[in-house]
């Protein structure tokens, strides 16, 4: 603790260039580089139905739509944790079902990953007077909330690379890919970025795998004040503009450069061939 009437100063102030400040300090990290491979992609059943249609169908672009991180302490490996982590993929695909005819169908797909970090003890209490919108007493005054001690798990993840895409009959996939979704189960927030309904037995007749490579970062952290050289107070030094620099419309018109290339493109620089 510092002492507000002589230590501040000293610490937190110009004569020893050091300020004390609230962060995240990172106790452990770890980098993973996976190819996910065959996993089951779900559609809606308007979906299905495109894709049983379609006699060509390509990966257009997929995503991270989400990440659900739980974090377990290992009972015994004190200080560590177990992050267990499952990735929602969101790809479109693309099928053709005619002659120069395209239409572009969502899927939903889901990977599990679980790792071992080191996140430090603690056996604190934490409170908080942060106000949340539904953090109200009776009587108007915000409610002061108790926070959890476990430390905070963060995952940073690349754009996904997609490497090859697998349609399959339904009748001969049954023991083949990776499907950890349950359709009947999905989060509702989840389910709220598709148009349709998921059905795990939609009675169509192609089923997609999708394999794909990740890069992703894991860590833990936890709240920690430190103390770091500072050299000034973070004060902008550019002034806002609230004026325009030009009123007048034809006045900015005239200010423009004459599109030269845009009439003559086969001109170079100050010279034509």
């Amino acid at each position: 603790m510092i002492d507000q009437s002589k230590g501040a100063r000293g610490a937190c102030g110009r004569d020893s260039g050091a300020c004390c400040i609230d962060t995240y300090r990172i106790y452990d990290s770890c980098r993973n580089q996976e190819c996910l491979e065959e996993m089951r992609i779900l559609v809606t059943d308007e979906g299905q139905r495109i894709l049983d249609s379609a006699n060509a169908i390509r990966v257009k672009s997929i995503k991270v739509l989400w990440t659900k991180i739980d974090t377990e302490e290992m009972p015994f490996n004190k200080g560590y944790f177990q992050i267990n982590i499952r990735y929602y993929f969101h790809c479109v695909l693309d099928c053709c079902t005619g002659l120069g005819t395209g239409q572009d169908v969502a899927g939903l797909c889901a990977w599990d990953k679980s790792v071992l970090l080191y996140g430090g003890e603690g056996n604190v209490a934490i409170f908080k007077s942060d106000v949340l919108p539904d953090a109200f007493c009776p009587t108007g005054k915000a409610m002061i909330h108790q926070g959890t001690n476990l430390p905070r798990a963060v995952v940073e993840v690349a754009e996904p690379v997609p490497l090859r895409l697998n349609v399959m009959e339904r009748c001969a996939c049954q023991s083949f890919g990776t499907c950890v979704l349950d359709a009947g189960q999905l989060p509702d927030h989840i389910c709220a970025c598709y148009e349709g309904r998921f059905t795990e037995n939609a009675g169509g007749n192609k089923v997609c795998f999708l394999s794909l490579g990740l890069f992703a970062l894991v860590r833990m952290e936890r709240p920690a004040q430190l103390v770091i050289p500072a050299c000034d107070s973070c004060i902008p030094s550019e002034e806002s503009q609230c004026e325009l620099p030009y009123t007048d419309p034809c006045a900015l018109f005239r200010s423009m450069e004459f599109p030269v290339k845009e009439f003559y493109p086969e001109m170079k620089d100050g010279c034509s061939e």
